[in-house]
């Protein structure tokens, strides 16, 4: 039915029932559809629409249009409204239920501040319809899911720079810790580390020790000196001061022996067991020191000297103090 079959219906049985208000009712039918041309032309056009809406909840969109509450008249006109408009009983629209219940959101109109419930299939909507004032508002539900989906997109963008920042604070470590182990592994493999012993570069501790007698020397092994035609010829063996197997630096397998030259000057020689090669070092001249004759190597930059000592060993010194003691072995 459109509008003017629904008002003519409407004064029609009016008119069937012989009430003495009946112009009351007519005057309160016109009302009603001056405010319905006026603020809901739509229903005016289809009145078939008033079955999305709640009967009270129309008569208060009515009611806030006219200013005032509705009269019992114009009550009467929208139930006789509504009874035209409302499909057969055999066949009645199904009205849209709660998906659940409880999943709905209240939010206030900002034109008349009444509250209403939003229901959980009108979130995504982009403009909500308020039934009281008959004003259409901008979705408020909406618009917090999109701050809210801003606002965990900062957090993630947040939590990405610290992992960034993680990340590269582990790399610049794992380059620190490369470079170092590299410079270790360059010193293992060349055999040379922060210390030269009288110029010669070999692997030696960082470990300085001031007191030679509360410095622990390894256990030594038994080396005796010969080689293949027999032992070393006494006119050589005159001429040495000593030798003496190195245990602090390479476990014994370096040998140091002093060789006189001529008076006052000596040679420092390093070998190794098993050979009979041996390697001029340095130079050493003999010199004095707090009581103890010393040999200090010409042209060291170390400073370093050596102290034969009267256990025999062969201790070793540099501007910082005492390094270590070389352990004297058989010469015959």
């Amino acid at each position: 039915m459109d509008w003017n079959e629904i008002k003519e219906s409407i004064v029609g049985d009016l008119h069937s029932r012989g009430l003495k208000d009946t112009e009351i009712r007519l005057r309160a039918l016109n009302r009603i559809e001056n405010i319905l041309q006026l603020y809901y032309a739509s229903y005016i056009r289809n009145p078939e629409k008033l079955n999305e809406i709640d009967k009270e909840v129309f008569k208060r969109g009515i009611s806030v249009r006219k200013g005032k509450a509705l009269s019992s008249a114009e009550h009467g006109v929208v139930n006789e409204i509504y009874e035209r408009i409302a499909p057969p009983l055999l066949m009645p629209v199904p009205r849209k239920k709660p998906l659940v219940e409880g999943k709905y959101k209240v939010c206030i109109c900002p034109n008349c501040y009444t509250p209403a419930k939003v229901t959980e299939d009108l979130w995504d909507c982009k403009e909500l319809f308020c039934p009281e004032c008959g004003n259409f508002m901008p979705n408020p539900i909406r618009e917090e899911k999109v701050l809210e989906s801003v606002g965990r997109m900062v957090v993630t963008g947040i939590l990405l720079g610290n992992i960034a920042k993680l990340f590269c604070g582990l790399f610049v470590l794992f380059v620190i810790l490369y470079a170092l182990w590299g410079c270790r592994g360059v010193t293992e493999t060349t055999g040379c580390s922060w210390r030269t012993i009288a110029g010669v570069c070999i692997p030696v501790d960082s470990v300085i020790c001031n007191d030679t007698a509360s410095c622990s020397i390894p256990s030594e092994k038994k080396i005796t000196l010969s080689t293949e035609k027999g032992n070393i010829p006494r006119e050589q063996r005159e001429k040495l001061l000593g030798v003496w197997a190195d245990y602090f630096n390479a476990n014994g397998e370096v040998l140091w022996r002093i060789v006189k030259k001529e008076k006052g000057l000596y040679a420092l020689e390093i070998g190794r067991t098993g050979t009979d090669e041996w390697q001029v070092s340095c130079e050493l001249i003999e010199a004095p020191n707090g009581g103890y004759t010393v040999y200090e190597a010409v042209e060291s930059v170390a400073e370093e000297y050596y102290r034969i000592e009267t256990s025999g060993g062969l201790s070793v010194f540099d501007r910082y103090g005492y390094i270590t003691t070389y352990r004297k072995i058989s010469t015959r």
